[in-house]
């Protein structure tokens, strides 16, 4: 996570640019650094990691039709993923 001084050293810096043309090019290059920050965050799963999800899900519909458990309504959850 990036820290409130360096963060506030990085728009210092910015805001410190007046060509037009190195601002464009700075901007250019932040959103390329973010982009490949996202992709290097992001690990594929595992095949054991994806049959364990399946395997909890399943256990959680099992759980739902004995009466253990509540589901959310699928309009409820999408909501959710809105926000």
């Amino acid at each position: 996570m990036v820290t409130v001084a360096t963060r506030n050293s990085l728009l210092r810096e910015v805001e410190a640019i007046e060509d037009e043309k190195a601002a464009k090019r700075a901007l250019t290059y932040l959103r390329r650094l973010r982009t490949e920050s996202r992709r290097e965050a992001y690990r594929e799963p595992t095949h054991e990691e994806i049959l364990a999800g399946i395997k909890e899900g399943l256990q959680e519909v099992k759980a739902a039709k004995e009466g253990k458990v509540e589901l959310q309504d699928a309009k409820e959850w999408l909501n959710e993923l809105s926000y």
